[in-house]
């Protein structure tokens, strides 16, 4: 599950609800088990693209995104998150 902290920081970021919060969680454990990624290497990803766009829509999009490009180049899905986000 989300740490506390984790909650607060999309929260923060977004102003996102506590069902907005759940949904994000649903989708990240969906996301794992679909494309065979670790929670805790998923979470970090989809964070820095929350940050980088203030959008959890946008950053579910762009995790895709990445989780694509990463599994097409072999390039750490972190270092694809991190540059999308800049994007």
């Amino acid at each position: 599950g989300t740490s506390g902290t984790e909650q607060f920081r999309i929260g923060n970021t977004t102003g996102a609800t506590d069902a907005q919060i759940a949904s994000v969680e649903k989708f990240i454990t969906q996301t794992s088990i679909a494309a065979a990624v670790a929670d805790d290497e998923l979470r970090p990803a989809f964070d820095k693209l929350v940050r980088g766009t203030k959008s959890v829509t946008k950053a579910q999009d762009l995790l895709s995104l990445a989780l694509d490009i990463s599994a097409g180049t072999g390039k750490d899905l972190g270092a694809v998150s991190d540059a999308l986000s800049k994007a």
